[in-house]
């Protein structure tokens, strides 16, 4: 546990240890204590349901009780056979797997040596290099850098171990990276950017310092992007000042199932293919080099 709830928060919580359904699959949000979970939701029950069913079904006619079921591969594809009767066809898995142990425990050995990151189910092949520290060096590399140069690095804010090994990796002591994960955990492809806001707010960007971006997503994919900062901080600040808090309001869900829909004719226009012709030239579109910032203002 890393310790980002509170006392009051962890106390209104169940240990997952201690609740009455062991099933192979979380029913319901779990927090890693990076954040609150949300209560059990409609989909989240009807998946608990559909999985309890087969379990007495699928295991009274293997011999199992409902516990042993759950335990063996059979009762791990009858998870995923659940969750793909509720949200639609997302993983690959047949109602046979989970009836005859012999097929479900075949595919489990075949896959027993797969490695999964960050306990978020991000499954990597075995040929999966992890390039973060390769980008890092490549992007500071061609901005014509050294390490040295490097001011502040604002990663991913994924996992505080991954942060850690980056800069175990790159010999940097961690006051050159910044971290925001203890505030709210994992906001996926929202950290960086989150990260970058706060950093300068806090007075740790300023102009002319030099920047290393670095984040990692689906398929272990991951990229750097070094920069040199040229906008004020003032005029950030300045705008946040402008804002007033009693003016913005967050409409919190009841259950993320109902909420704000796509529009069924604004489905339509989205699955439409892009008429572009082939020889499409673009090359008009990329913007040059921004002007640097001569005279920053105070």
């Amino acid at each position: 546990m890393s310790g980002m709830l509170s006392d009051e928060e962890l106390a209104g919580l169940i240990p997952s240890e201690h609740l009455k359904l062991h099933t192979p699959i979380p029913t319901q949000i779990v927090s890693s204590d990076e954040f609150y979970p949300d209560p059990q939701n409609t989909r989240q029950r009807e998946v608990e349901n559909r999985l309890l069913a087969m379990a007495d079904d699928l295991g009274q006619k293997q011999g199992l009780d409902r516990r042993r079921f759950f335990q063996t591969a059979a009762g791990m594809a009858a998870s995923f056979v659940a969750m793909n009767e509720v949200y639609g066809p997302l993983f690959e898995v047949s109602k046979a797997e989970a009836a005859t142990p012999a097929m479900a425990q075949e595919r489990a050995a075949a896959l027993k040596d797969q490695f999964i990151m960050d306990m978020h189910t991000h499954f990597l092949r075995d040929d999966t290099r992890n390039m973060n520290f390769v980008n890092m060096r490549s992007a500071v590399g061609k901005a014509g850098w050294t390490q040295d140069d490097v001011d502040l690095i604002i990663p991913h804010q994924a996992n505080i171990r991954i942060i850690e090994a980056v800069a175990k990796g790159l010999d940097l002591p961690m006051d050159k990276i910044y971290v925001n994960l203890d505030k709210y955990g994992n906001t996926s492809a929202a950290s960086v950017p989150i990260a970058l806001a706060e950093a300068v707010n806090e007075g740790r960007v300023d102009v002319g310092d030099r920047i290393v971006f670095v984040a990692f997503g689906a398929g272990f994919t991951s990229g750097a992007v070094a920069l040199e900062w040229t906008a004020d901080p003032a005029r950030g600040r300045t705008a946040d000042d402008a804002v007033r808090p009693e003016a913005v309001s967050v409409r919190a869900p009841v259950d993320w199932d109902s909420v704000d829909p796509i529009p069924p004719a604004l489905a339509e226009v989205l699955a439409r293919p892009l008429p572009l012709p082939a020889d499409l030239d673009l090359s008009d579109v990329v913007p040059g080099e921004p002007e640097r910032v001569h005279q920053p203002t105070r």
